[in-house]
């Protein structure tokens, strides 16, 4: 008797493969034709030696794992197992929180056509990040944006976009393993960054993310993942935004990876800590850190290119995780926050990159004459491959 699985389009090794390991978090044992397949591959068993215990360290299937935590992995570390960033000082720290500004600009244009500011804070040792953004200005364009009331439907964005207009009000999506929630704040109450008082909910909106989870700490450095490529840039000097003296110059080291769509991240992290330029004997672990900086982030296909800045960096600890736990706190005082697809009077969780009729082309396109793989992370376990 033959299952959906073996009948549908899904019908292949690799893809059985995927779901029994990513939707119901079993272990693939190959049999029939699936084990000539599966001969001379390593992929399972690397996976397997690079989780850590209690299922950390777990990265999504596909493409998605280039960047993201799976849904359903427990958390990340700065000591992942037998990964080529294991222990690297230039990861992502695991738990931080950062001012943002970001600007979207169109293909072909540097104008601007959309600005949000907020702050975010990541706990992805658990697999959580909350964002409250207190400014957005423009259309967006973008994967994975939130609720739209105003969508814009113009030739200059394809009949694509979300017109937005919030310059004094404050709103926040915290995204928890594979559940991604939307918060609405009731303005008039006055709610504040980092705001816990869940009285001062106005609604609560969640969709389901299934196997995509939250950013993995050293997503820029490797080249794990299906559809993807990296490449170490090495140091360059980058004027950086400064909250009294404008933008100043400050040494970046950079890396450039290569998504799905063949187009590039460019991730810029602190090449001098404060430790480091002042010699501090006494220095703070905050002026230890190669924190980010600056991201540079291609539309994907989907929507604009976007630099992002991060500023007034802080390191959180175990006792800032009242941060995450918004939803819950709302929804055990008697508030509700239910499912958008259910709203809509859909019921279908879609995995992947989204499907859109319209290519919304980006300046960030992969060249040829400019890429070459260059996998290094400055990790003190990993042993950099020898080049041919």
């Amino acid at each position: 008797e033959a299952s959906l699985m073996m009948l549908s389009a899904m019908a292949s090794c690799d893809n059985n493969k995927m779901a029994c390991e990513a939707f119901i978090q079993g272990k693939f044992v190959a049999t029939g034709s699936c084990v000539s397949e599966a001969d001379g591959s390593s992929s399972s068993a690397s996976d397997e030696a690079m989780t850590m215990d209690g299922n950390k360290c777990i990265i999504a299937p596909g493409a998605i794992g280039a960047a993201h935590q799976a849904g359903f992995s427990k958390g990340y570390s700065s000591n992942c197992p037998n990964t080529p960033a294991q222990d690297s000082p230039y990861m992502w720290p695991l738990k931080w929180a950062a001012n943002f500004q970001t600007k979207n600009m169109g293909f072909g244009s540097d104008e601007v056509k959309f600005e949000s500011r907020g702050r975010t804070f990541y706990a992805l040792d658990k697999n959580w990040k909350r964002s409250d953004t207190t400014y957005q200005l423009g259309i967006l364009r973008t994967i994975g944006q939130g609720p739209c009331e105003n969508i814009a439907g113009d030739s200059d964005t394809n009949g694509f976009g979300c017109v937005l207009n919030n310059t004094d009000s404050m709103s926040t999506m915290i995204h928890k393993g594979g559940q991604m929630y939307f918060v609405d704040w009731k303005q008039d109450l006055a709610p504040v960054v980092g705001e816990r008082d869940v009285s001062k909910i106005d609604s609560c909106s969640v969709i389901n993310m299934a196997v995509v989870g939250n950013i993995r700490a050293d997503w820029f450095m490797d080249k794990r993942g299906d559809d993807t490529d990296v490449q170490y840039l090495g140091n360059q000097h980058v004027f950086y935004p400064h909250p009294e003296e404008g933008a100043i110059p400050m040494l970046a080291k950079q890396w450039r990876k290569k998504d799905f769509a063949s187009q590039y991240f460019t991730m810029s992290m602190l090449g001098n800590p404060p430790s480091k330029v002042e010699k501090m004997s006494d220095a703070t672990a905050e002026d230890n850190i190669h924190w980010p900086m600056i991201l540079n982030i291609p539309g994907e296909g989907f929507g604009d290119d976007m630099m992002q800045a991060y500023t007034n960096h802080e390191l959180l600890t175990d006792e800032d995780d009242d941060l995450f736990m918004l939803v819950e706190n709302f929804i055990e005082s008697g508030g509700e926050c239910p499912d958008i697809r259910s709203m809509n009077g859909q019921d279908e969780i879609s995995v992947g990159p989204p499907v859109q009729e319209v290519h919304i082309p980006s300046n960030l396109e992969v060249e040829e004459a400019s890429w070459m793989t260059n996998e290094f992370t400055f990790s003190p376990v990993w042993q950099v491959p020898m080049k041919p």
